[in-house]
């Protein structure tokens, strides 16, 4: 199992398990009927994110096609789920750990929800969100989910006489600091949202250039992982203009080794690996199927200045459009100029793209 897989069985676990928990624990102490008690749990937005963050950790785990893991699988979600429990965490340490001190189970729990789900959410965020297609534009639909539940709450509060939280307790606050603390609760998640989306911003263009690729293909994910391990599609798309690919060994399996020529028709230019070609072996380092991809090649030549292992890791995730295809080259050897290895990436992986959306 891989770092993300592994970190998404650890948010499932643990967020799946204090959500549970909680509901078990607020059960048990209930002031009110089992219904308005259930009603009331769903009411607090810590509950409602960690049951969202939990079912995204469950799905970047069993990656289905289903309609709710694509939903999940859009990209900025995780980035809008960040905000979220990070709001969680944050309005907690600072305005509500003081109200109260939990003993036994209930510690637990409220450790889990507050403090352990927002730092594995942060954790994701940062190792494996890919965040150059996060727009900007996406901010106000984010700002939808909490601008709705603080109106559910404040609705809801005003004939059953209960708030969740003291800060939207309408019975006890001025209409002024009502509104106040409103403003500040959906400014908050504001700023955090153009923060968070900034710094992925960032992230993204400190890869140096041809080092990372994005792209949506109108196909399913497992059409797009057949083109990306079979040796007759790879012959088709993955070769620049100019060029042609000739297949000497393709073993398409976990540790599978192959070796690939890619043939000047210009016979005026010169090969990496002989005089016309340049000639690369490798292996499937890693092969989740569907899912990801990771090949460790070296091309094979006399000149220093083209030696050395070279990673291309592919990743795949299933959006409404299609396929959601991410590919980062580590390892790029001094002799290749990055702006020379993202053009020819470029035109390989649009060759992808019309290959796939037209098969």
């Amino acid at each position: 199992m891989n770092k993300e897989k592994t970190l998404a069985l650890i948010g499932a676990v643990f967020g799946g398990f204090a959500v549970v928990a909680q509901y078990y624990l607020i059960l048990e102490n209930r002031v009110v009927d089992p219904f308005e008690t259930t009603v009331r749990f769903f009411s607090f937005f810590t509950i409602l994110t960690n049951a969202l963050v939990a079912l995204f950790f469950t799905f970047q785990l069993v990656k289905t096609d289903s309609w709710l893991g694509r939903q999940f699988a859009r990209p900025g979600v995780s980035t809008a789920l960040t905000v979220y429990i990070f709001v969680v965490g944050a309005v907690y340490f600072f305005l509500l750990r003081h109200l109260w001190t939990p003993t036994g189970l209930q510690r637990v729990v409220d450790e889990i929800l507050h403090s352990v789900m927002p730092v594995l959410m942060l954790v994701y965020w940062f190792g494996f969100e890919a965040k150059r297609p996060v727009r900007w534009t996406k901010i106000p639909s984010w700002l939808l989910f909490p601008t709705g539940y603080l109106i559910y709450v404040l609705v809801r509060g005003s004939y059953a006489e209960w708030y969740p939280y003291p800060f939207v307790d309408a019975a006890k606050l001025s209409p002024a600091q009502l509104g106040g603390n409103i403003f500040g609760l959906v400014g908050l998640f504001a700023v955090l949202a153009f923060l968070f989306v900034g710094i992925g911003k960032i992230m993204a263009r400190r890869r140096s250039p041809g080092e990372f690729f994005y792209m949506i293909l109108k196909a399913p994910r497992a059409q797009v992982f057949r083109a990306l391990t079979d040796a007759q599609a790879i012959a088709r798309w993955r070769v620049p203009e100019g060029m042609r690919s000739e297949i000497h060994e393709f073993e398409a399996r976990p540790g599978g080794r192959f070796r690939i020529s890619l043939i000047y028709e210009q016979k005026d230019l010169a090969g990496k690996s002989s005089e016309h070609a340049d000639t690369y072996h490798g292996r499937f380092q890693e092969w989740l199927e569907n899912e990801k991809i990771v090949e460790v090649s070296e091309f094979e030549s006399e000149d220093p200045g083209f030696k050395g292992e070279m990673v291309m890791t592919y990743r795949l995730r299933a959006i409404p459009e299609g396929t959601e295809l991410t590919a980062t080259h580590a390892g790029l050897p001094r002799g290749i100029k990055p702006e020379d290895n993202e053009a020819g990436w470029t035109m390989s992986l649009a060759k992808l793209k019309a290959f796939v959306e037209r098969s």
